[in-house]
């Protein structure tokens, strides 16, 4: 076996990545169709660049809808507006048809979103109602430093 190695000291041009979630994913509950989750703590961040949703329910459940988005937000991005994006179900159903999902993961890339150099961001799930049996979501980021 063989190998080549290409060396190079000259910079890619492109922003290394750093990521980081909160430590462990929320419930949802069974009453609420907005559940607070865990929150990112970045520091020497310069700018949100990608955003990992993931939600999935505990117990999977005929007629449960599982249309739901994620909001990232914080005081510390140069726009007060949140990142709202949706999820894709682990698993859906329909009467007593149940399928459970291997998805790929949902990511959003280019977000370009600027914030403080320590910035604490808040992950909320919001579900177009609320379900019968709960579920657990955890969201993540991808961020370049300054």
């Amino acid at each position: 076996m063989g190998c080549a190695l290409h060396y190079s000291n000259a910079r890619s041009g492109q922003a290394e990545m750093f990521y980081t979630k909160p430590d462990d994913e929320t419930n949802t509950g069974t009453t609420a169709t907005t559940v607070a989750g865990g929150s990112i703590t970045v520091n020497g961040g310069r700018t949100v660049q990608r955003l990992y949703p993931t939600m999935t329910s505990a117990v999977v459940t005929a007629s449960e809808s599982y249309i739901s988005t994620m909001q990232f937000n914080s005081n510390d991005f140069d726009s007060s507006e949140p990142l709202e994006v949706p999820i894709q179900p682990m698993a859906t159903a329909l009467g007593s048809h149940i399928s459970v999902l291997c998805p790929k993961g949902s990511v959003y890339k280019n977000v370009n979103m600027g914030m403080k150099s320590s910035a604490t961001i808040n992950t909320v799930l919001r579900l177009s109602e609320a379900l019968t049996a709960t579920g657990n979501f955890i969201g993540g980021i991808g961020y370049t430093k300054s």
